[in-house]
């Protein structure tokens, strides 16, 4: 077991904290569990995008058209997403742009299919010149910021509820 390993909040089917495990324990026993996001845009309307390293465990080599992850136990959204970003990216100042809405899709994972509940953020840098920093330790490789609608090279490596979630925002 890896010793920087995160304890994450676990939730029960209607989302209500339940306790914590290690991401390892939930990640091989399909738990529960609460997710936060972040679309970052600049001033020229240009989306911050990661690309996923070869070796994440889930959805190697894709595209992230969001930043954030998994809560920590006690952790809030708003939180977790704006710590996400700053650990992703490198990228601090964030203002947000719009309510915060909710998504829910469903995943498979050790044969169970489970019900995700995801809350995301639109949010704006104004530094638009600002690259963002790939975060090795984080599993992302490269960054850059494109400008909406994508090409069909990133948009067959990326979550179609994502590009979903970017058209109602458009």
């Amino acid at each position: 077991m890896a010793t920087n390993e995160e304890w994450v909040q676990l939730v029960d089917a209607d989302n209500r904290p339940i306790g914590g495990t290690l991401r390892s324990e939930m990640r091989s026993k399909a738990l529960r569990y609460r997710a936060s996001y972040i679309f970052i845009f600049n001033c020229k309307g240009e989306l911050f995008v990661q690309q996923r390293a070869h070796s994440k465990d889930k959805y190697p080599g894709w595209f992230d058209l969001a930043a954030g992850g998994v809560l920590r136990e006690g952790e809030d959204y708003l939180s977790n997403a704006v710590r996400e970003v700053e650990e992703e990216t490198g990228i601090t100042d964030l203002n947000i742009t719009g309510e915060a809405f909710t998504t829910f899709h469903t995943y498979e994972a050790g044969g169970v299919v489970h019900l995700k509940t995801t809350f995301w953020y639109p949010m704006s840098h104004q530094g638009n010149l600002t690259p963002g920093t790939p975060q090795s330790v984080e599993g992302i490789t490269d960054v850059t910021w494109l400008k909406p609608p994508f090409n069909e090279g990133v948009l067959s490596r990326t979550f179609g509820s994502i590009q979903t979630v970017l058209d109602e925002l458009a």
